[in-house]
This record gives C-alpha cells, sequence and structure tokens, in this order.
C-alpha cells in the first residue's frame, strides 16, 4: 500500500487524521507535504482545528471520477 493510498483512507474516515497521525500510519516525515501533493492531484483538503489545541484534523474528499 502506498503512502498516498494510506492517507487517502486516513482522510476520508469520519474522526480525520491529525498530522501526527498521518505521518505515524502513513511512514512519511512530510505529511504537508504529501497532502500538497493530493491537492495538486484534485483532492479536496482541509483542516478542522480541535477545539482547545493548536494541532488540527484534516479531512478530505477525492477528485470527481469523470
Amino acid at each position: 500500500m502506498t503512502q498516498y493510498t494510506r492517507i487517502a483512507r486516513l482522510l476520508t474516515r469520519n474522526t480525520g487524521a491529525t498530522a501526527m497521525a498521518l505521518a505515524t500510519m502513513a511512514g512519511t516525515v512530510s505529511p504537508h507535504s504529501r497532502l500538497a501533493e493530493m491537492r495538486a492531484r484534485g483532492w479536496t483538503i482541509w483542516r478542522e482545528t480541535v477545539p482547545g489545541e493548536t494541532y488540527g484534523r484534516y479531512f478530505g474528499t477525492p477528485p470527481a471520477c469523470k
């Protein structure tokens, strides 16, 4: 399974994923770069701040099939 497949699975969960979860579970040291590359591939990715914390959770929807 590629990093992109793992990240896609994490982003489409109802709970989303933090940057730490993306780095740990996908095996990447630069999760924000992977998210930028996925945006370039047509993904819609957004961040929701976790109340009372300094980090957020990322969510995503895949590009529409043509």
